[in-house]
C-alpha cells in the first residue's frame, strides 16, 4: 500500500499537515534493520478499534508492554476487510513513554469498550496500554 492509498495513515497526515511546517516522518522497512529508535512523544494521539487493537497492534499479535523492539511488521489475522494489510507499527512500550496519550474514540460500543479497558475488565491491546500508562490519559468519546 502506498501514501496515495485511501487506507495509508501516513498519507492522510501529510495531505492534512501540508499547508503547515509540521513534518511526517513514515515509518519503514529500513528502521527494522538498522535499528532506528523513533523519539520520545510529549503526545500519543490514538485511536481504537472495536476489537480493542490500537496503532494496529491487534489482539491475535500478542503485544506486550515489554517488548524490546520499538518497531513491528504486524500481519493481523484475519485481516480486517477494511484495510486488508500487513503494517509497520510502533509498539507498546514507545506509547507508554509518551508524556501523554490521548484517544479518540466514537460509538457507544467503543466506549464501552474502552472504559472497561479503563476499569482493568478486560485483556485486549488498548487495556494492557491504558494498565500500564504510567502519564496522563485523555479520551475524547
Amino acid at each position: 500500500m502506498g501514501e496515495g492509498d485511501p487506507h495509508s495513515n501516513v498519507g492522510r497526515l501529510r495531505a492534512s499537515f501540508a499547508a503547515t511546517p509540521a513534518r511526517v516522518v513514515a515509518l519503514a522497512e529500513g528502521m527494522l534493520k538498522n535499528g532506528t529508535v523513533p523519539p520520545r512523544f510529549a503526545l500519543a494521539w490514538l485511536g481504537m478499534g472495536g476489537d480493542g487493537h490500537v496503532a494496529s497492534l491487534f489482539p491475535n499479535t500478542d503485544p506486550r508492554t515489554d517488548d524490546p523492539r520499538p518497531l513491528r511488521r504486524i500481519t493481523p489475522d484475519p485481516l480486517p476487510p477494511e484495510a486488508p494489510y500487513p503494517r509497520l507499527t510502533l509498539t507498546l512500550p514507545v506509547f507508554l513513554a509518551a508524556d501523554r496519550l490521548v484517544f479518540v474514540i466514537r460509538g457507544a460500543a467503543k466506549r464501552a469498550l474502552f472504559e472497561a479497558a479503563m476499569a482493568g475488565e478486560i485483556d485486549l491491546p488498548v487495556a494492557r496500554l491504558l494498565r500500564a500508562a504510567k502519564g496522563p490519559v485523555t479520551c475524547f468519546c
